[in-house]
């Protein structure tokens, strides 16, 4: 009976700080300062992203809510992406300028890929991937929040993401 009276106190005094069960949850895993709110800092800490990629992450976003992203081109089609469209526009260039400066012949190929993941790492950090692909495929892999993009141009299918730190991100 103890317990239960101890339970029911901890509901009625959750109920009356109207905060949830989930709430909680979230917060005593990301309020490491126990003042009862989260900040941007607090939240990256919490779920191991680096700070410095959820603010430039967040500026590309506010570009597209203000309609400042840039055009994809006609002859892209994104499979699918866990990419700002600012970030996506620019992976895309820079494939396509591969493409046209070692040509889409096969031998060349690893050649774009190879340069791809150069431009990956020297301007979003270690450790991207690259795969380029002719024909359907099908792919399960774990990637950083918001570094991740398939798409096709002509009959070439391109993959990118980068890999987790390590860390499992857990909902």
């Amino acid at each position: 009976m103890k317990r239960m009276n101890y339970n029911w106190k901890e509901l009625e005094r959750i109920a009356q700080d109207r905060v949830g069960w989930r709430m909680l949850r979230w917060l005593s895993r990301c309020d490491t300062d126990k003042n009862n709110k989260i900040t941007f800092d607090e939240f990256c800490r919490g779920f191991g992203i680096k700070l410095n990629e959820m603010r430039v992450e967040k500026i590309e976003r506010a570009l597209t809510w203000d309609n400042v992203t840039p055009v994809k081109p006609s002859n892209i089609d994104i499979i699918k992406s866990a990419m700002s469209e600012t970030k996506q526009a620019k992976v895309i260039e820079t494939f396509q300028k591969l493409m046209q400066q070692y040509g889409a012949d096969e031998k060349n190929l690893d050649k774009v890929s190879s340069e791809l993941k150069k431009f990956l790492e020297e301007t979003y950090g270690n450790v991207w991937h690259v795969i380029i692909m002719n024909g359907s495929f099908w792919m399960s892999y774990s990637h950083e929040p918001f570094c991740s993009l398939q798409f096709k141009m002509n009959r070439h299918s391109c993959s990118v993401w980068r890999t987790p730190s390590g860390q499992r991100y857990s909902s």
